[in-house]
C-alpha cells in the first residue's frame, strides 16, 4: 500500500489552493456564454419535433432535437414536452435512453429469415425484403393450412404497451384473437381485444391520473398506485404533494 504523509502546513496550503481554483470555475461559469444548440454542432440546422415515448403504457409526451445538415437529419436530444398534460415535461431514463435504443448496431430494423436447412436454435438469419417476408408466411400459412385461431401477434418491447389502431384492426381482419405483447404483459393483450371487438370500443390504454399535487392527504391501500412503476406522470405529481407537505 502506497503511505504518505502531509503536514498540517502542506493541508491548508492546498485547502486555501482548491478554494481560490473553485471560486474561480464558478465564476467562470456563471459568466460565461450559454451555448445553444447551434452553436453546440456548428453548421446544422436544428430544430424540435414533438413526439410520443413508447417503451410503456404511459406514453409520455416527447421533444426530440432534430439536427440537420446536408440533407442528413439526426435526433440527438430527447426532452420531456411540457404542453402535455400527462408528462407536464418530465420523462423517465428509460425515456431519456430512446436515442440508445435507435442508434444500437444490434437494432433489427429488416425482416429475418431463417436460412434454409438451419435448425431452429442456430440463429442463422438472413435479411429479406419485406416482400419476401410477406411471401414467405402467405406460402407457409397455405403449406401448412393455418387456421385464424392459430395465429398469434407477438410485439416485442412495447407491443402490448402502446397498442396502434393497425394492430387490431389486422387482428380482427384475420380472425384472430390472440395478442401478446413482450416483456409487457401479456394478458391484457387478449382481453382488450376481446372487449373492444364486441363493444367497438378501442381506447385500449387509456390512463386515469390522480391529481396527487393537490391532495393533502393521501391513503393507498393494498396497492402502490403505480407510484413505485413506470408511471412518470402519476410519480411527478405524487412528488409534487409530497414537497407541498401531504400526509401519505
Amino acid at each position: 500500500m502506497l503511505k504518505s504523509k502531509i503536514t498540517r502546513r502542506q493541508f491548508l496550503k492546498g485547502s486555501v489552493a482548491l478554494t481560490a481554483a473553485a471560486t474561480a470555475l464558478s465564476f467562470l461559469q456563471l459568466n460565461s456564454k450559454r451555448l445553444s444548440a447551434a452553436e453546440y454542432a456548428p453548421g446544422w440546422k436544428v430544430e424540435w419535433k414533438p413526439n410520443v415515448c413508447g417503451f410503456c403504457a404511459n406514453i409520455c409526451g416527447l421533444n426530440v432535437r432534430i439536427h440537420e445538415a446536408g440533407g442528413t437529419k439526426k435526433p440527438l436530444k430527447i426532452d420531456g414536452n411540457k404542453f402535455d398534460n400527462y408528462g407536464q415535461g418530465k420523462i423517465c431514463a428509460r425515456g431519456q435512453s430512446g436515442l440508445s435504443y435507435l442508434f444500437n448496431p444490434d437494432r433489427i430494423t429488416k425482416p429475418l429469415i431463417r436460412v434454409e436447412g438451419s435448425k431452429r436454435g442456430e440463429w442463422k438469419f438472413r435479411t429479406a425484403t419485406w416482400e419476401e417476408a410477406f411471401q414467405y408466411i402467405m406460402k407457409k400459412v397455405k403449406e401448412h393450412d393455418i387456421k385464424p385461431h392459430e395465429w398469434v401477434f407477438l410485439g416485442g418491447w412495447h407491443g402490448c404497451a402502446q397498442y396502434r389502431p393497425w394492430a387490431f384492426g389486422a387482428a380482427l381482419l384475420m380472425g384472430m384473437l390472440n395478442i401478446w405483447g413482450a416483456p409487457i404483459q401479456n394478458c391484457v393483450g387478449v382481453e382488450h381485444l376481446g372487449i373492444h371487438a364486441a363493444t367497438g370500443y378501442f381506447n385500449a390504454h387509456d390512463e386515469m391520473v390522480v391529481d396527487f399535487q393537490n391532495a393533502n392527504f393521501i391513503l393507498v391501500v393494498r396497492s402502490n398506485g403505480s407510484l413505485a412503476g413506470i408511471s412518470t406522470g402519476r410519480a411527478h405529481r405524487f412528488g409534487e404533494a409530497l414537497k407541498r407537505g401531504a400526509y401519505l
